[in-house]
């Protein structure tokens, strides 16, 4: 995403526009996989080797969706995902890691519901929110900088 999305006349660049689906396919991979990490009906494939492993992948698995929306919407929209948009996602996102846990502890047999995993769950959409509105941000002052600014 070197090129900016958006070139003259407010026509969309071709390096935008792939830049944005690039961004978008990879939001429903990531969203993807998490479903299937949350909701299928066997815990962690592999046994915990390193205690609490699996919060780092609770966090990982919400990081990364949050992450990508947000820059997703943010290439659509000019570098700004607007004001409500945010706060959709981590509203989404935020219910899910619960209602995921629930789920796991009153449905799936073989697992339970850990309100341990819903805190790496909140972190995990903490980081990525985080990380998106410094990716934004950063990204927005240098489309606004000009040669000979200091």
């Amino acid at each position: 995403m070197a090129q900016p999305a958006v070139v003259g006349g407010g026509r969309p660049s071709r390096e935008g526009r792939v830049a944005r689906r690039v961004l978008l396919g990879a939001a429903v991979i990531s969203c993807l996989a998490q479903l299937i990490a949350l909701y299928r009906p066997a815990g962690p494939p592999a046994p915990d080797l390193v205690p609490h492993l699996d919060k780092v992948g609770h966090l990982v698995i919400f990081a990364v969706p949050v992450l990508l929306i947000m820059l997703w919407r943010a290439a659509r929209r000019r570098g700004r995902p607007g004001p409500w948009f945010g706060t959709a996602v981590i509203a989404i996102f935020v219910g899910h890691a619960v209602l995921s846990e629930v789920v796991q502890g009153a449905l799936l047999p073989d697992r339970s519901g850990d309100l341990f995993d819903v805190g790496a769950d909140l972190l995990g959409i903490a980081i990525g929110y985080g990380t998106a509105v410094l990716i934004i941000a950063r990204r927005t002052l240098i489309s606004q900088w000009k040669p000979g600014d200091r």
